[in-house]
């Protein structure tokens, strides 16, 4: 898959939406795609249910801003900076229908750093707790 990467747009992979400890020492491809293809990929948890996406939520630590690549194409942009502590905004997009989320490389990888109480693996483990779809942008 990551060898096919150079040849396509972006790339689709379902996920189980599990994080327990046997799956962080062996690892997940779709965690693993998403961290190193040179397209962008969109990550589907298991059970979701499509819908016309609205809004995007764009999910970032404020080193990277997306939005003014997003937006022309995607003209309902919200930012929320993984930086603060801002759950509560986040809460009220995941309970919507019509959101899909979009993070960076960068911070996605930051996910899988060994820090305990991450702000950025709560945003990701809620996004798959309410099964929400995932774009993983490649910079």
């Amino acid at each position: 898959i990551l060898k096919a990467s150079t040849q396509y747009d972006f790339i689709v992979l379902g996920t189980h939406g599990a994080t327990n400890i046997l799956q962080r020492l062996l690892g997940s491809v779709s965690e693993t795609v998403a961290s190193k293809a040179i397209c962008p990929v969109f990550l589907v948890p298991c059970d979701v249910q499509f819908y016309k996406p609205n809004n995007l939520i764009i999910l970032q630590s404020g080193n990277i801003d997306l939005t003014n690549k997003i937006s022309d194409t995607f003209p309902k942009c919200h930012n929320i900076n993984m930086g603060d502590d801002d759950v509560e905004m986040l809460q009220n997009f995941l309970e919507r229908e019509d959101v899909f989320f979009l993070m960076n490389r960068q911070d996605f990888n930051k996910i899988f750093e060994i820090i305990p109480n991450s702000k950025f693996k709560k945003y990701y483990e809620l996004i798959l707790q309410y099964k929400k779809p995932l774009v993983i942008w490649a910079d």
